[in-house]
């Protein structure tokens, strides 16, 4: 059980804090693309997002354009065309590529600002990756280790004297315990308690949630009682790791 549990946490760990770190390369236009594997468009503007929205997220539809394509295949991120990758081979011979277009990350901008990494190139981004990115090296991982365990153990207790027969709702407990894995890695010991952690985690369910949406062109409309609490929860957010 613990092995699970923690196998579940480093999924998530690598999902939410190594994933933005694939590269994918941008090609305007000009350049037609013919010799890569993949997707045309007859929707300048819009491009491939309607396959996107099709398929339920980005996630999906990348794991449905390789299995089409294989490992190198393009698609059009609206009026950009995109070339993404999904194999060690090809990660290995584009490691020398550093500056990805913002386009990528814009629809985020609101949650992580434009001073984060994911839409910093040139010197400044060079440099913030060295900065940070031995925070999760091999060494630094494995030194996380003890808080996976704890936090794993912890949720291995609560349920232990729990009724027998009643319903766990798993989904929503892994993902509270890998919320409480990173942040208390990443930022801290300021996320203990379970209110917190719920209050946190229904924050950041809200946000995501509809950046999904709007990845898909579903964009709030001004005034709305959506775009009121996505805001409020994006300050939440924010105040919580600013504080």
């Amino acid at each position: 059980m613990y092995l699970l549990l923690l196998s579940v946490v480093l999924a998530v760990f690598v999902l939410l804090v190594l994933l933005p770190m694939i590269k994918t390369k941008i090609l305007g236009r000009s350049n037609s693309g013919n010799d890569i594997p993949g997707l045309n468009t007859k929707d300048i503007k819009h491009g491939n997002l309607d396959l996107v929205k099709k398929h339920g997220n980005l996630h999906e539809f990348l794991l449905w354009l390789h299995q089409q394509y294989g490992p190198i295949a393009k698609f059009w991120f609206g009026e950009q065309m995109v070339v993404s990758i999904a194999s060690p081979q090809l990660f290995k011979e584009t490691s020398h590529m550093f500056d990805r277009p913002p386009v990528l990350y814009e629809f985020l901008v609101p949650l992580i600002t434009r001073k984060s990494i994911q839409v910093t190139n040139k010197e400044e981004g060079k440099w913030k990756r060295k900065t940070y990115d031995p925070c999760y090296s091999h060494r630094y991982v494995m030194e996380y280790m003890p808080v996976f365990q704890r936090l794993a153990e912890e949720m291995v207790e609560e349920w232990s004297r729990l009724p027998r027969g009643q319903h766990v709702p798993c989904r929503q407990e892994v993902l509270l315990l890998a919320l409480k894995a990173i942040t208390q890695c990443s930022f801290g010991d300021y996320i203990q308690e379970g209110e917190q952690v719920v209050k946190f985690w229904e924050a950041f369910e809200t946000c995501w949630l509809d950046f999904d949406k709007r990845l898909r062109g579903d964009e709030p409309n001004p005034g709305s009682e959506r775009e009121k609490k996505f805001n409020d929860d994006i300050h939440h957010k924010i105040s919580k790791f600013r504080s």
